[in-house]
């Protein structure tokens, strides 16, 4: 991948950050995460732990601020309730991430089959973890009700605030982040990608994956959006509603494991969580779904 490419993604990567910083910040000094709080916590009642119950419908706004880092450091929550925090925001975390506006005119009844199957496995951890939620917050005291006046605070000191601090924390993030970037864009010059690809070939053939699939695969571990495009042309020539759509979770479990894992999920988490939670928090967010990929992606090719 041409080093043009990675500097554009590294500048996204830090406005991402620095606007999710700054939002983070801007909702605590506002108040208006205590309003959210409020609001969400009647929605999810004991579902997730009450200082928590604002993450879901964050990622809505940016899955950046919505993480619980500072939360977790002030000794307010345990790591568990974390965990099933994370696990209950999954399916709001698909719905800011989905593209629908790209994916469904492109593949039509495909995207909707594509969506519907990978909300599945949102909707049923959520499921879970809720009644699991009901039964361990029982007898949590939600102390958000005491904040039932709170007042929403914007001024233009409040926002000067928001935006040192969103800077100061996103400087702190780039220190521990850019050297494993830095590592990620070697790796992948030195041509280990597709090193990995290769190895790979024979493996893919063997679940009914032909050329045309295969490229759409190789494509989709360096950007999921462009294999779309691939995706549109293996319809157009025929295949399979099935195997196309195989092709697609593969895909995406492919560029889980080879690409979004170690350019962002893992250097964020450990910019951001302590060390000794991190390795939950990726088996949550990247193996978990990597394994369900792959799994209804093979189903669906042998069917």
């Amino acid at each position: 991948m041409l080093l043009q490419t990675f500097l554009i993604t590294y500048i996204y990567i830090i406005l991402a950050v620095l606007f999710g910083n700054i939002l983070a910040r801007l909702l605590i000094e506002t108040h208006i995460i205590n309003v959210v709080n409020l609001k969400t916590s009647k929605i999810l009642g004991r579902s997730i732990h009450p200082e928590l119950t604002s993450i879901p419908l964050l990622y809505l706004i940016s899955p950046r601020a919505a993480h619980a880092s500072q939360i977790l450091k002030q000794n307010l929550i345990k790591p568990i309730d974390l965990y099933i925090a994370l696990i209950a925001s999954s399916i709001f975390l698909r719905i800011m991430y989905i593209y629908i506006p790209m994916m469904l005119p492109l593949l039509g009844v495909i995207a909707v089959y594509f969506m519907a199957l990978r909300l599945l496995f949102d909707v049923a951890p959520f499921i879970i973890v809720a009644v699991y939620g009901k039964y361990k917050y029982k007898n949590t005291k939600n102390t958000l009700t005491k904040l039932q006046n709170m007042v929403i605070k914007l001024t233009k000191g409040v926002l000067i605030n928001s935006i040192k601090v969103g800077i100061r924390d996103t400087i702190t993030f780039l220190y521990k982040f850019t050297p494993l970037f830095a590592l990620v864009i070697t790796l992948m010059n030195l041509s280990v990608l597709s090193y990995i690809s290769s190895i790979l070939k024979p493996y893919l053939e063997l679940i009914n994956v032909n050329s045309l699939g295969l490229t759409y695969i190789i494509t989709s571990i360096m950007s999921p959006r462009i294999a779309w495009g691939i995706a549109r042309i293996m319809l157009d020539n025929g295949y399979s509603f099935t195997n196309i759509l195989g092709c697609i979770f593969l895909g995406n479990a492919l560029y889980l494991l080879l690409n979004e894992l170690w350019v962002r999920i893992i250097p964020f988490y450990i910019s951001i969580y302590p060390k000794s939670i991190v390795s939950k928090l990726i088996i949550l967010r990247a193996i978990l779904p990597m394994i369900y990929n792959i799994v209804i992606g093979i189903l669906l090719l042998n069917t």
